[in-house]
């Protein structure tokens, strides 16, 4: 029993210190080579805290869901984006909310690079229907569903016509 609560305290750290650092570096006002790199330091601290390989996948996971979200926020070329993205792809797209999340800032992020749109829409629409799949009461489904409709209402960049 204790030493679930010592992972369950561990685990709150590890969320108040990313937490803190984020604050730190929007405040600082970095640029987001700056945080990509602070934000990594950080990933190593955590992975050498780590006690498991499960809790090492979260942890990178997370890390490259935040890295991509500020590539997002930062309004990043393709080649910065793409590979925030392909980097979320690979180590985080664990569950329904993270592929809805990968897949609503791809396509609103379009207008940088428009060339993209089949691929993003792509990944949209796989997203809308896993989310669909979903059972009604799952909470995330209505929330998923919802942030889906609002990238369609928002996006810049229209799906590309089947061929």
């Amino acid at each position: 029993m204790s030493m679930n609560r010592n992972r369950q305290d561990w685990w709150r750290s590890v969320a108040t210190r990313r937490d803190q650092l984020h604050q730190e570096l929007f405040a600082a006002r970095v640029s987001y080579a700056k945080f990509e790199r602070a934000i990594l330091a950080q990933e190593k601290q955590f992975l050498r805290e780590a006690r498991t390989e499960s809790e090492r996948r979260h942890i990178r996971a997370r890390t490259a869901r935040t890295l991509f979200t500020e590539a997002f926020a930062f309004g990043l070329p393709w080649k910065d984006f793409g590979r925030a993205l392909r980097r979320f792809q690979r180590l985080g797209l664990s569950d329904s909310d993270d592929r809805v999340h990968a897949a609503c800032l791809y396509v609103q992020s379009l207008d940088l690079f428009p060339k993209r749109a089949r691929e993003a829409w792509t990944l949209l629409e796989d997203a809308e229907r896993r989310t669909k799949a979903l059972r009604r009461a799952n909470p995330l489904r209505k929330e998923n569903l919802e942030a889906i409709a609002h990238t369609k209402q928002v996006a810049r960049v229209r799906r590309p016509e089947h061929r």
